[in-house]
Protein backbone atom coordinates (compact mmCIF):
# COMPACT_ATOMS: atom_id res chain seq x y z
CA UNK A 1 0.00 0.00 0.00
CA UNK A 2 1.32 3.41 -0.87
CA UNK A 3 2.03 5.96 1.81
CA UNK A 4 -0.54 8.36 0.33
CA UNK A 5 -3.26 5.70 0.42
CA UNK A 6 -2.34 4.80 3.97
CA UNK A 7 -2.50 8.46 5.05
CA UNK A 8 -5.92 8.90 3.42
CA UNK A 9 -7.30 5.74 5.06
CA UNK A 10 -5.93 6.64 8.47
CA UNK A 11 -7.22 10.21 8.33
CA UNK A 12 -10.72 8.98 7.43
CA UNK A 13 -10.56 6.44 10.25
CA UNK A 14 -9.32 9.14 12.63
CA UNK A 15 -12.15 11.49 11.68
CA UNK A 16 -14.78 8.77 12.09
CA UNK A 17 -13.24 7.70 15.38
CA UNK A 18 -13.20 11.24 16.77
CA UNK A 19 -16.84 11.74 15.75
CA UNK A 20 -17.81 8.51 17.52
CA UNK A 21 -15.84 9.47 20.65
CA UNK A 22 -17.56 12.88 20.69
CA UNK A 23 -20.99 11.29 20.30
CA UNK A 24 -20.21 8.76 23.04
CA UNK A 25 -18.99 11.51 25.36
CA UNK A 26 -22.17 13.50 24.76
CA UNK A 27 -24.29 10.41 25.46
CA UNK A 28 -22.38 9.66 28.67
CA UNK A 29 -22.64 13.23 29.96
CA UNK A 30 -26.36 13.23 29.12
CA UNK A 31 -26.84 9.93 30.94
CA UNK A 32 -24.98 11.20 34.01
CA UNK A 33 -27.16 14.36 34.08
CA UNK A 34 -24.22 16.73 33.72
CA UNK A 35 -24.99 20.35 32.96
CA UNK A 36 -22.61 20.47 29.98
CA UNK A 37 -24.68 18.25 27.71
CA UNK A 38 -28.01 19.59 28.91
CA UNK A 39 -26.89 23.18 28.31
CA UNK A 40 -25.67 22.24 24.85
CA UNK A 41 -29.01 20.62 24.08
CA UNK A 42 -30.96 23.67 25.32
CA UNK A 43 -29.16 25.91 22.80
CA UNK A 44 -30.63 24.03 19.84
CA UNK A 45 -33.92 25.28 18.46
CA UNK A 46 -35.76 22.00 18.03
CA UNK A 47 -38.52 23.47 15.88
CA UNK A 48 -35.98 24.87 13.43
CA UNK A 49 -34.14 21.56 13.13
CA UNK A 50 -37.40 19.64 12.77
CA UNK A 51 -38.41 21.90 9.88
CA UNK A 52 -35.22 21.31 7.85
CA UNK A 53 -36.62 18.39 5.78
CA UNK A 54 -39.51 20.60 4.63
CA UNK A 55 -37.22 23.28 3.14
CA UNK A 56 -36.84 23.63 -0.65
CA UNK A 57 -33.10 22.96 -0.65
CA UNK A 58 -33.30 19.71 1.35
CA UNK A 59 -33.77 17.25 -1.58
CA UNK A 60 -30.90 18.87 -3.48
CA UNK A 61 -28.61 18.71 -0.45
CA UNK A 62 -29.59 15.11 0.17
CA UNK A 63 -28.89 14.18 -3.46
CA UNK A 64 -25.51 15.93 -3.43
CA UNK A 65 -24.58 14.17 -0.18
CA UNK A 66 -25.55 10.77 -1.63
CA UNK A 67 -23.58 11.33 -4.84
CA UNK A 68 -20.55 12.64 -2.91
CA UNK A 69 -20.66 9.64 -0.57
CA UNK A 70 -20.93 7.24 -3.50
CA UNK A 71 -18.01 8.88 -5.32
CA UNK A 72 -15.90 8.91 -2.14
CA UNK A 73 -16.67 5.24 -1.47
CA UNK A 74 -15.88 4.12 -5.00
CA UNK A 75 -12.68 6.21 -4.97
CA UNK A 76 -11.56 4.59 -1.72
CA UNK A 77 -12.30 1.14 -3.13
CA UNK A 78 -10.33 1.85 -6.30
CA UNK A 79 -7.39 3.26 -4.35
CA UNK A 80 -7.30 0.36 -1.88
CA UNK A 81 -8.03 -2.47 -4.29
CA UNK A 82 -5.58 -1.39 -6.97
CA UNK A 83 -3.61 -4.38 -8.13
CA UNK A 84 -0.13 -4.41 -6.70
CA UNK A 85 2.68 -4.55 -9.21
CA UNK A 86 6.09 -5.90 -8.45
CA UNK A 87 8.89 -3.49 -9.12
CA UNK A 88 12.64 -3.49 -9.19
CA UNK A 89 14.36 -3.83 -5.85
CA UNK A 90 17.64 -1.99 -5.57
CA UNK A 91 20.21 -2.86 -2.94
CA UNK A 92 22.92 -0.31 -2.48
CA UNK A 93 25.22 0.76 0.38
CA UNK A 94 25.36 -2.77 1.85
CA UNK A 95 27.65 -4.00 -0.93
CA UNK A 96 29.97 -1.01 -0.85
CA UNK A 97 30.41 0.92 -4.06
CA UNK A 98 28.31 -1.33 -6.27
CA UNK A 99 24.56 -1.52 -6.67
CA UNK A 100 22.46 -4.61 -7.26
CA UNK A 101 18.99 -4.42 -8.77
CA UNK A 102 16.58 -7.31 -9.22
CA UNK A 103 13.44 -7.17 -11.31
CA UNK A 104 10.82 -9.05 -9.29
CA UNK A 105 8.27 -9.38 -12.13
CA UNK A 106 9.74 -12.49 -13.79
CA UNK A 107 10.55 -13.93 -10.38
CA UNK A 108 6.89 -13.58 -9.32
CA UNK A 109 5.69 -15.22 -12.56
CA UNK A 110 8.12 -18.12 -12.09
CA UNK A 111 7.13 -18.61 -8.48
CA UNK A 112 3.44 -18.58 -9.40
CA UNK A 113 3.99 -21.24 -12.07
CA UNK A 114 5.94 -23.40 -9.61
CA UNK A 115 3.22 -23.10 -7.00
CA UNK A 116 0.50 -23.93 -9.53
CA UNK A 117 2.12 -27.33 -10.18
CA UNK A 118 1.55 -28.37 -6.57
CA UNK A 119 -1.28 -30.80 -5.96
CA UNK A 120 -4.57 -29.20 -4.94
CA UNK A 121 -3.69 -25.74 -6.13
CA UNK A 122 -5.49 -24.15 -8.99
CA UNK A 123 -5.51 -20.58 -10.18
CA UNK A 124 -7.28 -19.58 -6.96
CA UNK A 125 -6.57 -22.63 -4.80
CA UNK A 126 -9.01 -25.43 -4.04
CA UNK A 127 -12.70 -24.51 -4.00
CA UNK A 128 -14.01 -23.70 -0.53
CA UNK A 129 -16.70 -26.38 -0.69
CA UNK A 130 -14.25 -29.28 -1.06
CA UNK A 131 -13.48 -31.44 1.94
CA UNK A 132 -10.02 -32.99 2.24
CA UNK A 133 -10.19 -36.60 3.33
CA UNK A 134 -6.98 -38.01 4.80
Amino acid sequence: MRRRTSVIDRSIALGAGLALVAAGTLALTWNMDLDVSQELWRRFDRAEYAAIPTRDWWPTLLGVACVASLVAGVTLLVINLRRGRTSTVQIGDVLGDSDLSVDLGPMAVGLASELSTLEGSGPCGPPPWTIAVC
